[in-house]
């Protein structure tokens, strides 16, 4: 599963989501693309998106929903998932390319009533899980 969307307001884009799955979870929707444009920052859009993307995730299905992300570039997102009741946990798997990259964190927010599982390290690079589902 693979959706994205533009977030419009008023005829004019402000922002960008998506969701998409992995096949060896199927019950957590990642959340992918998440972004405002800088000139549309501190007016509430990155609240509204992401309501309306965890509001899409459970209406398609999912228990979870998920994304990651890295404290350095995305600090303000990080402030908004962590006012959302987001779990947070350091993500290093030194088998995945994000590795490489430096510290990657993990959010997760569950969209029922069951509490939720951690990732726990399980591998990201998709490319991995690509080769075994073929």
């Amino acid at each position: 599963m693979l959706k994205y969307w533009l977030a419009k307001v008023d005829n004019k884009y402000v922002g960008i989501c998506g969701l998409y799955a992995y096949k060896f979870a199927p019950k957590d929707a990642w959340l992918g693309w998440f972004g405002v444009l800088e000139n549309e920052r501190r007016k509430g859009y990155a609240t509204e998106i992401l309501n309306f993307s965890m509001q899409l995730a459970k209406k398609l299905g999912f228990e979870t929903l998920r994304l990651y992300t890295d404290e350095i570039d995305n600090a303000n997102a990080v402030k908004l998932y962590k006012k959302f009741g987001m779990t947070c946990e350091i993500y290093d798997n030194p088998k995945d390319v994000h590795y490489e990259i430096g510290k990657t964190l993990i959010f997760s927010k569950s969209l029922s009533t069951k509490p939720i599982t951690l990732w726990n390290n399980k591998n990201l690079y998709l490319n991995d899980h690509d080769k075994k589902n073929n």
